[in-house]
């Protein structure tokens, strides 16, 4: 009985003798380096299984993969940066326009205030024509009054004199009372022109500081 699995595979014809030995010593050799190259290889491979961190393309990728990591972590730090400074801007911007309408209410106000300078500057200076009018009126009315005061005057000294005495009483007094009366006007009239010279100067330097 054999302890062939499949013996049918194998001749069972004898093989004939032959007078001669073969020697099959460098086959096996040959066979056996090749076992032992196999070994080493299967050795290597299963080496390499083991620590694949020391296979050089392995290592590479790894060394790829943290360069990608760090580019990574750069982006993401330049990105959160710039979203800081995109909601720095949106505050900037806020602000900014807050302080453009406060500008715009201070022009307006500006604006108001000039308005209402102007018109009182054209109201000053209406009101200033009117006090020179005024003034040279009472100029006038006080160059008649010192007028009137000197024809007076000459005609009371001439009621006076001795020559004249045959002049009536009545036309003396007349003059006197006259007399009294345009002084009384004339030291009206130069205090209303005395006060109307004030009001222009106080209204000049008014005008001079709006």
């Amino acid at each position: 009985e054999s302890d062939i699995v499949d013996a049918t595979r194998f001749s069972t014809t004898e093989i004939p003798k032959s007078g001669q030995v073969i020697d099959r010593s460098a086959s096996i050799q040959a066979l056996t380096n090749d076992i032992a190259s196999i070994k080493g290889k299967i050795a290597s491979l299963e080496s390499r299984l083991a620590d694949p961190s020391s296979e050089a393309e392995v290592t590479a990728a790894q060394a790829k993969i943290s360069q990608l990591q760090h580019q990574l972590e750069a982006a993401q730090a330049k990105s959160h940066k710039l979203d800081q400074q995109v909601e720095q801007l949106a505050n900037t911007k806020d602000s900014l326009r807050t302080q453009l309408l406060a500008a715009k209410e201070e022009q307006a106000q500006l604006k108001a205030n000039l308005d209402k300078a102007l018109a009182l500057l054209a109201s000053s200076k209406a009101t200033l024509h009117k006090l020179e009018a005024a003034m040279e009126e009472a100029k006038a009315r006080v160059a008649g009054l010192a007028s009137q005061k000197a024809q007076l005057e000459d005609l009371l000294a001439f009621e006076k004199n001795p020559n004249r005495i045959e002049l009536a009483q009545e036309k003396v007094a007349a003059a006197k009372k006259a007399l009294a009366d345009t002084e009384d006007k004339l030291l009206a009239a130069q205090a209303s022109l005395s006060d109307l010279q004030a009001q222009r100067a106080r209204l000049q330097l008014s005008i001079a500081t709006i």
